[in-house]
Order: structure tokens, then sequence, then C-alpha cells
């Protein structure tokens, strides 16, 4: 029978040691050298300090909310990447109800407006002071506006063809003085 070979103790403490000061010195080496956020807040240059110091509680409250809303999900029975498609959903749908309300509430106020400003409702048409400026098209084509051309050339209104029937300032612009116009929409 061979002898059994002794064992190298030597070696073994060799290892021991080695993988107790990789084990354990790693890490608290890796601690000892990563700097704490106030360290690095230090080194800021004073403006970003200053917007860090600012934005530091609101992060830290969508954190929050964001690690609630996860729990929340967690709670359901469905997969979590199910229950967030769906309350995304959900919250684009009350946006867009958000949305039509308000942009109802800006058109009654707009239209509010146009009533205390004399101007009337939204696509009513003004009347001329001018005889003979018709809408081209209702196809009336007045006395002052027959030689402007037909409908298809002036899809919206007439020109007078008289330049005494324009006053100095609308002769620069090129338009009556007194003009037949739908309000915008």
């Amino acid at each position: 029978m061979a002898a059994k070979k002794a064992v190298n103790w030597k070696l073994w403490s060799k290892v021991l040691i080695g993988g107790a000061a990789v084990s354990v010195g790693g890490p608290a080496f890796t601690y000892w050298l990563t700097p704490t956020e106030e360290q690095l807040r230090a080194r800021y240059n004073p403006e970003l300090l200053q917007r860090s110091i600012e934005g530091r509680e609101e992060k830290e409250q969508e954190f929050d909310e964001f690690v609630t809303r996860l729990k929340a999900y967690a709670k359901s029975d469905k997969p979590i990447w199910v229950v967030v498609k769906e309350e995304d959903e959900r919250r684009k749908k009350q946006a867009l109800a958000a949305g039509k309300a308000q942009q109802q509430e800006a058109s009654a106020q707009r239209e509010e407006m146009r009533r205390q400003a004399g101007l009337g409702a939204k696509g009513q048409k003004r009347e001329s002071g001018v005889a003979g400026l018709y809408n081209t098209n209702d196809a009336q084509v007045g006395s002052a506006a027959a030689g402007d051309g037909t409908a298809e050339e002036s899809q919206r209104w007439c020109w007078p063809p008289v330049a005494s029937q324009l006053d100095a300032d609308s002769k620069r612009h090129g338009r009556s003085a007194v003009w037949e116009y739908e309000l915008p929409t």
C-alpha cells in the first residue's frame, strides 16, 4: 500500500488567508474608496449643488411614488407589465378627457369674447359698408365687383375695381377700407 501523502498545511494556510483577504478585503476596500453623497456634493460647482439640493426632495418623492405604485401593481394577480399597461391606458384616457374639457372651455371663452366684442359667433359673416361687396361663395357678385373676375378666381371675396373706394392705408396693403370677412376659426 502506498503511504498517504501528508497534508500541505503551508499551502492551505496561504489559500485560506488569500481567500479571506479577497472576500473581506475587497468589499472593505471598495467601501473605503467610494465617496459619500456629501463628499460628492462638496465637489460640485455651486450652481449644480444648488440645483441638486432643490430637486432632491422632488426626486425622492417621485421615487417613493414609483415604489408605492410597484407595490400596488404587485398585489394584482396579473403580471406587473400587464397592470402597468392598463394603468398607462387609463391615464391616457384621463389626459384626453381633461384635454377635451380644457379645449371646450377655451372655445366657450373665445365665443364669449366674440360676443362681447360684437363680432358675432364663429363662422358668421360681417356685412361690408361698401355697396356691391358680396361673398363669391354664394355666387353673388355685386356691381362694384363685377369686373373683378369669377368665383373660381376669387373663392372668398370680390375686390372693388375702383381705386377711389380705397383709402390711403388700404392702398398700401391692397385691400378695401371696409371689408367683408369671415371670422377666424
